[in-house]
């Protein structure tokens, strides 16, 4: 069932909502603003998407190449951390994760922010559909919604897109929206259709082999990080496929959303914003899933925005774009003036002028929700090397990722795209000079009290217990 969640601002920030509201309004076009579609296509890494790639095997554009045509491709975005909560909290808020308080020690988003959903309130219809259960009211993400859905718990009976598709039908048509879309298809267990698979498989692959690994469970995920399992590259590589291949189907979910838009009349008037919320180990560094490590295999996400007069058609930008720089750019399109904006740590994207040496940040907290999984999962495993902090510091080409037991390292992402080589002992004045900087930044800041874990019901836990969250 649907939550409502009719917020009421908080009085802090009520002048500052009945400011954009009136900011809109008096506009000097008279037009309604644009409505507002974030798409976050969950666990999905930049270098998955077929928007990075080219055409289908059978020579027709994939999904997302249709978006990508009309609008602007971000080739170099990344995310703030390597999982969902954290990142987001910063899409919802253009703060990092350590700011705004959803991450691994404090699982609640602050509620003293202003969310996106809660300064489109004023003048959005405002509803979102999460099919991740930590995106829920529990963990803060349902604020400023007027109607939020954990489609997750439906999603079996009723497709997601269905669920949106009924909410199209029923708004206030004369209210421009703000929708929020979560796509959890590309996550552990891999389940796409045998015919997307094909596309993938290296040639001759054996049939039994694809069965056997399509059983492949966050046990042995566990199990292969541990040490306890290891698997042949053929095995990978049919891990892989499963993987590029969900991501295929979860393309396919945003092409038929696209289609409801067009179906609505609303197309040519929505601001698309197609976004992986973080990406995916699948055997790389020694690890499988989504945590302990900030290597772009995990911060590097696709990142495409359509809005016809706002970005132009086929163009592909390789600034230092971030995902908490989407806050401000719905803010920037929709033309609610910067100074009515909340603090953000990140930019408009309408912004050509974005510095290439703008520094990419990331965070990532203990994480101890992780260490009672393998307690559970291989006990003898000694998980101490994993229980730490990590931050990571990208300039250029040159990225730091330093944790909190003093160990360092350095890539260069020029010569080295996969991170396999640390350099950070032949360059020891580029260590020096990123960690000074990074030091910097950590001293100039607040950060969000720590909160501890949230209650949630025990639906939610199963779920998050089956998707190897727990």
């Amino acid at each position: 069932m649907p939550t409502p969640v009719k917020h009421v601002p908080r009085a802090a920030g009520f002048l500052i909502l009945v400011a954009l509201l009136q900011a809109v309004a008096c506009s000097p076009t008279k037009q309604r603003p644009p409505n507002v579609l974030l798409i976050v296509l969950d666990t999905t890494r930049g270098d998955a998407v077929s928007v990075h790639g080219t055409a289908t095997g059978d020579g027709l554009l994939a999904p997302l190449q249709r978006l990508a045509q009309d609008g602007v491709v971000f080739s170099a975005a990344r995310t703030v951390s390597a999982w969902t909560l954290p990142s987001h909290g910063s899409m919802f808020t253009g703060l990092y994760p350590s700011r705004h308080g959803a991450h691994h020690e404090s699982h609640l988003l602050r509620d003293d922010l202003q969310t996106l959903a809660e300064l489109l309130a004023p003048t959005h219809a405002t509803a979102g559909f999460s099919e991740n259960p930590h995106i829920n009211a529990h963990t803060g993400f349902a604020q400023g919604f007027e109607v939020f859905t954990e489609a997750w718990r439906k999603k079996r009976f009723e497709p997601t897109v269905v669920q949106v598709r009924d909410w199209l039908g029923t708004r206030e048509r004369e209210r421009p929206f703000f929708l929020f879309v979560n796509l959890m298809d590309a996550h552990l267990p891999y389940r796409p259709s045998d015919e997307l698979l094909q596309e993938f498989l290296p040639p001759g692959t054996d049939p039994a082999d694809v069965q056997r690994m399509r059983s492949f469970s966050k046990i042995d995920c566990m199990k292969f990080e541990a040490g306890e399992l290891r698997l042949p590259e053929a095995d990978l590589a049919i891990l892989r496929a499963l993987y590029r291949a969900a991501v295929r189907k979860v393309e396919a979910h945003v092409d038929r959303l696209v289609d409801l838009l067009e179906q609505e009349g609303e197309l040519d008037r929505t601001l698309v914003i197609v976004v992986g919320d973080h990406g995916e180990n699948v055997g790389e560094h020694g690890l499988m899933q989504h945590q302990f490590c900030l290597y772009d295999s995990l911060l590097r996400v696709p990142l495409v925005l359509r809005l016809p007069g706002v970005f132009d058609g086929g163009e592909r930008r390789d600034d230092p774009v971030q995902v908490l720089d989407l806050p401000p750019t719905v803010l920037d399109v929709v033309g609610v003036p910067r100074h009515l904006w909340p603090s953000f740590e990140g930019v408009s994207l309408l912004s050509r002028d974005l510095r290439p040496e703008r520094p990419i940040i990331a965070e990532y907290m203990r994480p101890e929700t992780e260490r009672r999984r393998f307690r559970h999962g291989a006990p003898d495993f000694d998980f101490d090397p994993l229980d730490r902090r990590l931050q990571s510091y990208q300039v250029g080409d040159l990225k730091l990722i330093r944790d909190d037991q003093g160990r360092v390292e350095l890539y260069d992402l020029s010569s080295d795209p996969h991170e396999r080589t640390d350099v950070s002992t032949e360059r020891p004045q580029d260590v020096e000079r990123l960690s000074n900087a990074l030091d910097t930044w950590l001293r100039s800041r607040e950060t969000a009290r720590t909160l501890g874990e949230v209650e949630m019901d025990e639906e939610t836990l199963e779920e998050l217990r089956a998707l190897g969250y727990l």
